[in-house]
């Protein structure tokens, strides 16, 4: 998954100009930020799957606001506003790379407690919790 997270990541990055590196604050930010949330996502993301089960249309709404599509967008976006560098794109999806595990093939009856026990559907609902989407985290909600 590692590889082709980032792989994905770079090709979409490949077509922007050279840009000089992020201010070391705000990536030491990104970091910690999208650390956690590939944390979070190991439990949130297979109960998202579930919250969107009834949700009409083709699209995949748990991957495309929580899975890796979101946050290959994110930083892509996130690296072209702070006029960033491919190698800190890929540092970046390294990091979710390495802290995200979720798991889908759990019984569907333990997951579904699990995400009850846990609160998660009602956090998608509020956008609360562990179901903040990357985008509306600091510091990838804007400069």
């Amino acid at each position: 998954m590692r590889a082709l997270f980032i792989a994905a990541l770079l090709a979409g990055a490949a077509a922007a100009p050279a840009a000089a590196e992020i201010d070391a604050d705000r990536m030491k930010a990104a970091h910690a930020a999208i650390e956690q949330y590939a944390r979070e996502m190991s439990d949130f993301l297979p109960c998202a799957y579930i919250g969107y089960a009834d949700s009409k249309g083709d699209a995949d709404l748990a991957e495309t606001t929580y899975g890796v599509t979101a946050v290959t967008g994110i930083i892509g976006k996130f690296i072209g506003d702070g006029d960033g560098t491919l190698a800190e794109a890929a540092e970046l999806a390294a990091d979710y790379a390495a802290n995200a595990r979720p798991v889908f093939d759990r019984d569907i009856r333990e997951l579904a407690r699990f995400c009850r026990d846990r609160k998660f559907l009602e956090q998608m609902y509020r956008l609360s919790g562990a179901a903040v989407p990357l985008n509306l985290r600091p510091p990838f909600n804007g400069p």
